[in-house]
């Protein structure tokens, strides 16, 4: 049985909460943050993304703030706003967009293609409507009400599979520990009718977690094994229960669903634009699949015609998925499986490099997923950023080249777009929280950097 990584999404919250989380590179940065731009609506909009246009000016993402998984809300809740900004962070102009936008990118020729709620719409530079359209992607997937339904059939039945044997797990961890407090608790009992009350109160407090493998998913499967609080297996116990309470209403929910409802949540999955990539000539989409909880990307012309699916099966946390084109080349952060991954423009994989590293060290990305989104500079190297503020250099080829910098952003993940000025030195890294862009500067006693950004568009 294959199990959706969605399915974890509680233990992903509790882990967060309890503070599992990585210390900081320890790398040298080369850049330093500098400057917050804030940017926020006149009616409680939000900067949603961002991305660096061909003439240094950045285009921020203005709408309502939607929750993950909340699309239903992002369709009712009316348009957005494009904002144009310079390299400083000074407001320039502004155009709106009659829909729920959720991701943008810049091209190369200046115009910018905006994505949201199952819409595509190309502006110009100054805000000029060039093209719009419903997203192809969309039309094609509901079009065969055969297939819709088979995938509604199969991701229920999949969901309860899931749920159920989460919740079985959840359940005997929960009697495995019951089961040791127990024993512990009367082996020092014994202690103290021998040994008389507190002689012994330190043989109490040793604990093991050897039942104990739930954040494995966290640590590479490496058990902590160190002596541990007398009242850690104690809190342990208290949150499987309440994981296995969040299972069990979960599995409950699943199986009261109808297909009707499943097939109507997959069509508003489907309507969700998670990322858009300009190039000279097409546009890259990428969105959710109709079956199961992958991605694909989706290449069109600039028009919106011609739509075909290039790419899919890929894995990506928390709504986001981030693509990328330079050139004839399409670039992915696969963030769930920790690498970048590389395309020709028919969708054939070219490389694929990144690894998992617990610290998120060197060329390593820690977290549960990252990288998280991806630029480029001009000689050809990626930069990449990660949920917990990590800014990266690499090789095309996926050579670790430096750490840039540290931008300072709550954990957990999130779309983190990250964009570069055209001499390197200026980087711009999205903070979500706070509706800002935060700028990253490199030193000025060091040397400027040649590489200059080509397409960065999130």
């Amino acid at each position: 049985m294959r199990i959706s990584l969605r399915a974890f999404w509680p233990l992903f919250i509790v882990a967060a909460a309890l503070g599992f989380g990585r210390p900081l590179a320890a790398a040298e940065a080369t850049h330093s943050t500098t400057q917050d731009v804030v940017v926020r609506g006149e009616h409680g909009e939000t900067l949603q993304t961002f991305c660096l246009g061909a003439d240094g000016k950045l285009f921020a993402l203005l709408a309502q703030p939607v929750s993950y998984g909340a699309e239903k809300a992002a369709r009712s809740s009316g348009g957005g706003e494009v904002r144009v900004l310079d390299a400083d962070g000074k407001t320039l102009g502004s155009w709106s967009v009659d829909f729920a936008p959720q991701r943008l990118g810049a091209g190369p020729e200046g115009d910018v293609v905006v994505g949201g709620s199952g819409k595509l719409a190309r502006f110009a530079a100054d805000g000029k409507l060039l093209a719009s359209a419903e997203s192809p992607h969309l039309a094609t997937v509901l079009a065969d009400k055969e297939a819709l339904r088979a995938a509604a059939e199969e991701q229920h039945r999949g969901s309860i599979e899931s749920y159920t044997e989460q919740l079985k797990q959840f359940e005997e961890q929960a009697k495995e520990l019951e089961a040791r407090i127990k024993k512990e608790e009367a082996a020092n009992e014994a202690e103290k009718k021998k040994d008389g009350a507190g002689k012994n109160a330190n043989s109490a407090k040793k604990r093991t977690t050897s039942g104990f493998a739930i954040f494995s998913i966290f640590s590479d499967g490496a058990a902590p094994t160190a002596e541990e609080p007398e009242s850690n297996a104690a809190q342990q116990l208290q949150m499987m229960r309440q994981m296995s309470k969040t299972y069990r209403q979960m599995l409950e929910s699943e199986q009261k669903r109808t297909i009707e409802d499943v097939m109507r949540d997959i069509t508003t999955r489907l309507q969700r634009i998670h990322g858009v990539a300009v190039g000279k000539n097409e546009v890259y989409v990428a969105t959710a699949m109709a079956k199961g909880y992958g991605y694909a990307v989706w290449r069109m012309t600039k028009d919106f015609q011609d739509a075909k699916q290039i790419i899919s099966g890929l894995s990506g946390c928390c709504g986001q998925i981030d693509v990328q084109c330079r050139g004839e080349q399409l670039f992915v952060a696969e963030n769930s499986r920790h690498r970048v991954v590389s395309y020709d423009r028919e969708g054939k994989r070219l490389e694929a490099w990144g690894k998992r590293d617990r610290d998120g060290e060197g060329g390593g990305f820690g977290g549960c997923c990252n990288p998280m989104n991806l630029c480029f500079l001009s000689g050809g190297d990626v930069v990449t950023s990660e949920s917990e503020g990590l800014v990266k250099r690499f090789s095309p080829a996926g050579d670790f080249l430096g750490l840039i910098g540290k931008a300072k952003v709550s954990g957990g993940c999130k779309n983190v777009a990250v964009a570069a000025s055209a001499d390197g030195r200026r980087i711009y890294f999205y903070d979500l929280q706070g509706s800002k862009i935060i700028i990253l500067t490199q030193a000025e006693a060091a040397k400027p950097d040649p590489a200059a950004t080509t397409t960065n568009g999130k």
